[in-house]
């Protein structure tokens, strides 16, 4: 069995410039929702993918395993229930149209980006300076988008900084 060690959160920049880290497994259960969210901003901020494991209730119960990873929710973050889109407001705001969506591998942002594909938007460019965030989601969505009867919603992938008005303006 493979052994896996456990780091202090502020170790976390040097462990990723010396080892390639990609993802981080979120496994504090005593951390209030904000420290949570803090957290996983930060991460996702090093460029890194946040997973976290099941509760130790869900994992006693039998309903599902140490193994079981999932990428943080939103909900997870939160600490209230989702509000639901009103689908007639939504489906005005981008059906047809094309939207773009800065932070688009965050959590929030990715998210987005399933809502506005679902309401048909001619177009979303997904702005993300996260490199493997970016590449990640657009697999997603172009997986998504081959397996719907409708015709594909133009794709475009753009590595950047919403801060960069240059970059913005391209």
């Amino acid at each position: 069995m493979e052994h896996l060690s456990i780091h202090a959160p502020q170790d976390l920049p040097k462990l990723i410039s010396g080892h390639s880290i990609r993802q981080v497994l979120l496994a504090n259960p005593s951390a209030s929702r904000s420290q949570r969210r803090q957290l996983v901003e930060e991460l996702s901020g090093l460029g890194l993918v946040v997973l976290t494991i099941p509760s130790l209730t869900r994992i006693a119960s039998g309903d599902q395993a140490v193994s079981d990873l999932r990428p943080v929710s939103v909900e997870d973050l939160l600490g209230r229930e989702p509000s639901q889109p009103d689908p007639e407001l939504t489906a005005a705001s981008v059906a047809g149209k094309v939207v773009m969506v800065t932070g688009a591998g965050g959590s929030i942002g990715s998210e987005l980006c399933r809502q506005i594909l679902r309401f048909r938007a001619a177009g979303l460019v997904l702005l993300e300076r996260n490199e493997f965030a970016l590449y990640v989601l657009e697999h997603e969505l172009e997986a998504a988008c081959s397996k719907t009867g409708h015709p594909p919603t133009l794709l475009r992938a753009v590595l950047g900084d919403a801060n960069d008005l240059g970059r913005l303006e391209a």
